[in-house]
């Protein structure tokens, strides 16, 4: 570790995230939507306990 490059806090990368792209269909209605969490049918993973 001691012959890594020294960096100020300047010349250091922000963190970088991917985000894929998703398609805008087979999505809820508003009131589902904010239920849910979410308004993508395919990315709403229910859990075992509802909170709402």
């Amino acid at each position: 570790m001691d012959n890594l490059p020294k960096k100020t806090a300047k010349e250091l990368d922000y963190g970088k995230a991917y985000v894929k792209y998703q398609p805008f269909r087979d999505l809820y209605d508003l009131k589902t939507a904010l239920k849910r969490g979410t308004i993508f049918k395919a990315l709403d993973k229910p859990k075992s306990i509802q909170l709402l």
